[in-house]
């Protein structure tokens, strides 16, 4: 059938947001994350008449029966700088938490359906295969420009063009000679986008992707500007005066490592019902500030790890409080590059099965996150499908079967023309916080006592840790990852050899024919055993990545906020915050 998602009244919706965006790399338990649901059963013909009109404006200053402060702002945090603004070429958390705010998607997630954004409504042809969106009228850039179907289009090519070197350019392999297009075999001509007139875009897909909804979330499908690309080069999108914005909010100042400052955009097609006028975004990264700051009111609502401090805020009786397991994990990941010392699966998998997660979880990170035997968590759902089990997976399996981890570890030391004695494995961690110093000393310890080799440890923060990954220069290191969207292969895809968000070196042919075969495979049970499979040859065989913990937030709120989501994958940004009796 034929699907046709008409725009929705967005003022009806406004009583939940992310708090942060998707498609991540963090820390366990040290930021209010979005929560996750099960979108299985997301519903792009969600009806309007489900939901109240929460709209202040529309509302003389109540919602939900409650006086709104006539300030409205919001204080908030990041603890890492973003590495880049451009949609192109970041893929980390923070980044994405901008760029959620400043740039206006084609559509946004919202709880448990999908709503109108930069495209007012959009169809879906009868095969699956042609998505035409129909571009709002009248959104504009900051300088004036209206936003266009071309300036979707434009972010959609260069996002899938080789030398561009995006990390999520995978996310357009669904379209028609997306992969082509991204390896060189194909000019971005032959791209399976379209642009028939200034407010229609036509996506094309190869084969029908049935999550291609939430793929559309991703940063490498927003809107970019051709005109600054081509005036600033590397510099674009790398400052305030080269960031083009059409998004909910703009910039109004920031200063590196330090703060955001956010206004309202008077331009945005919805400004009447962004509820925010101002947001102040600090960069604390030491978790007793961040605690500090919550207890203060410096800041809204934040997660806590430490339990002697949940404790304290929940006797105050100050704070709302979530607790919930999110679908994200932290993990190690093996360099499989020429110079590294751990480019052997013997090695890989020694490594892997004497890593002791419940210790260190309990040491450095109070007891707050979960291990991980799997590297797609449990709470996620492969269309609807149950994917992994807590507390089981290839890494366990691989644990309880390998009975002499430093007899097979020798072995592939000696493979690699090494000699056990003395051999310098180097590991890298990306947190240089306290709890992140003590993990990355544990782990050190744990393999050093079962291995009998030394390992050179260091701990880096977020910037200087990604850049000696893009060198090659180390041969573990730490990382996360949350779900950009519910599905296993968004996980999975980080180590895909020919688009990895990380290039680690790894290459097998079966795992990536795995994962292409998945892709195009529209019965989820047989999608669900493709990805089990693919997972299984990335963690039980060849161990290149060891999956040690899925995070759990506790998130506390002040009681005054309203407006902020439970759901992981809701894309609303900062927009729907608001506050009642400040």
């Amino acid at each position: 059938m034929n699907k046709k998602l008409l725009a929705l009244v967005l003022a009806a919706l406004m009583a939940i947001t992310m708090l942060t965006a998707c498609g991540k790399k963090d820390e366990p338990a040290k930021k209010d994350e979005p929560a996750v649901t099960d979108n299985s059963d997301k519903s792009e013909d969600k009806k309007d008449e489900e939901s109240k009109d929460d709209s202040a404006s529309e509302n003389d200053g109540m919602i939900n029966g409650e006086k709104i402060d006539e300030d409205q702002y919001i204080n908030t945090f990041m603890d890492l700088w973003p590495n880049t603004y451009d949609p192109s070429k970041g893929n980390d958390t923070y980044g994405n938490n901008v760029l959620v705010n400043v740039l206006e998607p084609l559509i946004r997630y919202n709880e448990d359906h999908y709503e109108p954004a930069g495209a007012e409504s959009w169809d879906i042809s009868d095969d699956g295969l042609t998505y035409t969106f129909h571009i709002r009228k009248g959104n504009k850039w900051d300088d004036g420009k209206e936003v266009t179907a071309e300036d979707y289009a434009y972010g959609i090519r260069r996002s899938a063009m080789q030398d561009t070197a995006s990390p999520y350019a995978s996310f357009t392999y669904p379209l028609v000679n997306g992969q082509k297009v991204n390896s060189g075999e194909a000019d971005i001509e032959e791209l399976g986008v379209e642009t028939p007139d200034e407010y229609t875009l036509v996506l094309t897909l190869g084969n029908p992707v049935p999550f291609f909804l939430d793929m559309l979330l991703n940063r490498v499908y927003f809107p970019q500007r051709e005109d600054y690309v081509e005036q600033y080069g590397d510099q674009y999108s790398t400052d305030l005066g080269n960031i083009p914005m059409c998004g909910p909010f703009l910039i109004e100042d920031m200063t590196l490592n330090n703060e955001i400052n956010y206004v309202k955009n008077p331009n945005f097609w919805n400004a009447a019902n962004v509820m925010p006028d101002r947001v102040h975004v600090a960069i604390l990264n030491d978790q007793n500030t961040i605690n500090n700051a919550l207890m203060t009111g410096e800041i809204d609502y934040s997660g806590v790890g430490d339990p002697k401090v949940r404790e304290e805020l929940e006797q105050s009786g100050e704070y709302n409080i979530l607790k919930r397991q999110n679908p994200w994990t932290g993990y190690f990941m093996m360099n499989y590059g020429p110079d590294s010392h751990v480019a052997n699966n013997k090695i890989t998998r020694a490594i892997a099965a004497v890593l002791d997660r419940q210790e260190v979880i309990d040491n450095a990170w109070n007891g707050t996150p979960v291990p991980a035997y799997a590297f797609v968590s449990p709470v996620m759902r492969c269309q609807g499908v149950e994917f992994n089990k807590e507390g089981e997976g290839p890494a366990k399996r691989l644990m309880e079967d390998i009975k002499d981890p430093k007899a097979l570890f020798e072995e592939g030391v000696k493979e690699l023309g090494g000699d056990p004695n003395g051999y310098v494995v180097r590991l890298l961690g990306s947190d240089n916080s306290d709890s992140g110093r003590i993990a990355i000393e544990a782990f050190q310890q744990q393999i050093e006592k079962a291995l009998g080799c030394k390992v050179d440890a260091q701990n880096l923060d977020w910037n200087a840790f990604t850049n000696v990954v893009e060198s090659g220069d180390f041969d573990i290191a730490w990382a996360g990852w949350g779900a950009d969207y519910n599905d296993p292969i968004n996980l999975l895809e980080t180590v895909y050899s020919k688009a990895p968000a990380y290039n680690i070196g790894w290459v097998n042919e079966k795992f990536d024919s795995l994962l292409e075969e998945a892709r195009v495979e529209v019965d989820a049970e047989k999608r669900a055993e493709l990805l089990r499979e693919a997972e299984n040859i990335m963690i039980y065989d060849d161990a290149v990545i060891i999956p040690i913990n899925h995070g759990v937030a506790n998130i506390f709120r002040k009681k005054y906020l309203r407006g902020a989501a439970d759901n992981w994958f809701t894309t609303m940004g900062l927009q729907t915050l608001y506050t009642v009796g400040r």
